[in-house]
């Protein structure tokens, strides 16, 4: 399980059923980035989030606070 999931009440086969811009998605793929030293690919690969492109985006917004 991915550390960032553990704190969260989600489940990694519950992600899939999540939409791909989900904010509990995107708040787990910020701690993972602020946390782990992971890739951008793997946290779209793990959490269900499309292209790297789009969770780079969503990750961006977070940080603006646009989201």
């Amino acid at each position: 399980m991915c550390k960032g999931l553990s704190r969260s009440e989600l489940r990694e086969p519950d992600l899939a059923a999540l939409a791909k811009g989900e904010l509990r998605k995107i708040e787990i793929a910020q701690r993972l980035r602020e946390e782990i030293v992971v890739t951008v690919k793997w946290i779209a690969e793990r959490l269900w989030m499309g292209s790297v492109a789009y969770v780079n985006n969503r990750l961006y917004l977070k940080r603006k606070s646009k989201l």
